[in-house]
């Protein structure tokens, strides 16, 4: 059982260039079609100065390293063959374009017991960051542990 004492706790930041390769790919993988993410004229017609990343493209940050999602449950004492994915919200602030420099920061916000402690709903929330300090995105996720007997 994850112990509450990790409530608070601050986790490495993290730093990723925004490729345009990067959010192509991504967009392509989740289906998407609007040529503001794969064109950079189309984007500069609509105000941008490069293509832009879909709205979900925010979670993938929550995978990069150091301190991704699955490895803060882990450091926290979650066996991760027990860890499932159970929800994510997303706020925007600015739009993320390629060419950016984000920078992620992470802090674990509760952690709430269920059934008695064999199952833990643990909530994270993370800031991003651009290069000029302006705040991008603010998210919000929620892991799922088991905890077996």
């Amino acid at each position: 059982m994850i112990d509450h004492k990790h409530i608070g706790t601050e986790f490495a930041a993290s730093t990723l260039f925004v490729d345009p390769w990067r959010i192509r790919f991504f967009a392509k993988a989740i289906g998407e079609e609007n040529p503001m993410y794969f064109d950079k004229k189309a984007a500069a017609e609509a105000g941008y100065a490069d293509i832009i990343a879909p709205p979900t493209f925010a979670f993938s940050l929550e995978l990069e390293e150091p301190a991704s999602l699955f490895s803060m449950a882990r450091d926290i004492g979650a066996d991760l063959r027990f860890v499932l994915h159970g929800e994510q919200s997303f706020r925007y602030h600015c739009p993320i374009v390629a060419g950016d420099t984000l920078t992620r920061t992470a802090t674990l916000s509760d952690i709430v017991d269920k059934k008695g402690g064999a199952m833990q709903i643990v909530t994270r929330h993370a800031r991003i960051v651009n290069q000029h300090q302006q705040l991008a995105a603010e998210l919000s996720a929620q892991v799922i542990v088991r905890n077996p007997k």
